[in-house]
């Protein structure tokens, strides 16, 4: 089973891939089929339903920890 993160990952990534096909498309004057976007919005709608039950988390924390970044 997935993580949340690693599924928010996932649909970010996926989605990243689908605006570079978009843009090589707009190239040739082409625009993006109406499959692809629902695709797209479904995607997102469910990693954003999959996280809606995610713990707040402290963020500067996370950075102090991981990568030795205060925020004051």
């Amino acid at each position: 089973m997935k993580t949340e993160v690693e599924i928010l990952r996932d649909a970010l990534v996926s989605q990243r891939e689908w605006i570079s096909h978009w843009m090589k498309d707009k190239e040739c004057n082409l625009s993006p089929t109406d499959s692809s976007l629902a695709s797209a919005k479904a995607e997102i709608e469910v990693a954003l339903r999959i996280t809606t039950s995610a713990q707040p988390i402290n963020v500067y924390a996370r950075l102090e920890e991981a990568y030795g970044v205060r925020h004051d």
